[in-house]
């Protein structure tokens, strides 16, 4: 972290920079809105963050066939039971989401999976996480063919 002080301002105030992941970033916003919120104190959300090496590559659905590369790839993964919700971002370590990135919507009926936003196909190290979780992810595998 590094304290910059800013011309505009007292000398006791300093402006603060903080170079950060996505990830990162994404989830200290999470925490700082469930600070403000009444309701978030009440509620419990599960987040786990991990890291895979996997092979990775752009697909579309006009590319059957991809040039893949071994990246490690770092998971961002959160589910409000009581909200019926959650969401998910992964992107490369090595270049922080400029060279892979995704993030998207999970939805859920109890503990159920039944839908996801933002990607094509659904990550399988997110289906497993949530999975560890406590969530059924069951007919998600089916319809994913996982």
């Amino acid at each position: 972290m590094v304290v910059i002080p800013h011309k505009n301002l007292s000398t006791i105030s300093q402006i603060r920079v903080q170079k950060m992941s996505i990830g990162d970033y994404c989830m200290q916003s999470r925490q700082e809105m469930n600070l403000t919120s009444k309701t978030a104190k009440t509620m419990e959300t599960i987040e786990k963050k991990f890291k895979k090496v996997r092979y990775v590559g752009w697909e579309t659905s006009m590319s059957p066939i991809v040039e893949r590369e071994k990246k490690t790839m770092e998971y961002n993964v959160w589910w409000s039971k009581e909200e019926e919700r959650g969401g998910f971002e992964m992107y490369d370590e090595e270049s922080y989401g400029d060279d892979y990135h995704a993030e998207g919507s999970l939805d859920f009926t109890g503990k159920v999976l039944d839908g996801y936003d933002g990607v094509f196909s659904l990550d399988e190290e997110i289906v497993n996480c949530l999975e560890g979780m406590g969530a059924d992810v069951k007919q998600m595998r089916e319809d994913l063919e996982l």
